[in-house]
């Protein structure tokens, strides 16, 4: 089982950063259980909010980036690749060694990205949902266990519910509920690889989801 967070700003686009208050809540736990967590974190938080991230770093997590803005708006290769530059950069100043793996925001990561990420030395990319999300992607067909691109790059898919394909990540499971997926679980047993994602404001609701679309409030409600 991995359990990786995604670090960012509330809900991924909000200009507020009220969920970072669940933290010490959360390292309580990660503490209780000896939790091993990667975090997924965007770049310009190593430059802005260095405390959050020290407090990750003394609970023993291991880092990985989450591209550098958290920007679905920008489309154009050029800014994908200076996002991806910068972020590599940033996580070099911090820790003093290059990073290994990547995630993009909300999965959506294209070939011409997974080449870059190949040619600036990642060793692995953990974008990919093998499932369908309409108007972000259509990953039916891909793998749900690791595997390896053409261009040689490891990707780690975040897991789901074996033939539902129903994502084994926090946010899912809260909406769909737990005896939703106690029974298919039951059902057709647990995957052997278990890729779980969580984020910060998937702990308790912040301010910040009174501005989120009706379907997004619907989302949280089990925050």
């Amino acid at each position: 089982i991995c359990l990786t967070l995604d670090l960012e700003r509330d809900y991924g686009h909000f200009e507020t950063y009220e969920a970072f208050a669940n933290l010490d809540d959360f390292l309580v736990l990660v503490e209780k259980y000896h939790l091993k967590l990667t975090v997924f974190t965007v770049g310009y938080l190593l430059e802005q909010r260095k405390d959050i991230i020290e407090k990750f770093r003394k609970a023993g997590a291991e880092f990985a980036l989450h591209s550098y803005h958290h920007n679905l708006s920008k489309t154009d290769e050029d800014f994908k690749r200076q996002d991806i530059l910068k972020a590599k950069e940033t996580y070099l100043e911090y820790f003093n060694k290059a990073p290994l793996g990547y995630r993009a925001p909300r999965g959506a990561i294209s070939k011409f990205e997974l080449d870059i990420l190949q040619d600036q030395g990642f060793q692995y990319d953990s974008s990919i949902f093998p499932y369908w999300r309409p108007g972000f992607y259509n990953n039916l067909q891909k793998p749900m266990i690791p595997f390896y691109w053409s261009n040689g790059l490891l990707e780690i898919p975040l897991s789901g519910l074996r033939f539902l394909r129903f994502p084994l990540s926090l946010s899912y499971i809260q909406f769909l509920g737990w005896n939703f997926y106690r029974f298919f679980l039951k059902l057709f047993g647990w995957p052997d690889l278990i890729i779980s994602d969580i984020h910060l404001h998937n702990l308790k609701k912040t301010r910040g989801l009174k501005g989120a679309p009706w379907f997004a409030r619907l989302f949280y409600l089990r925050n």
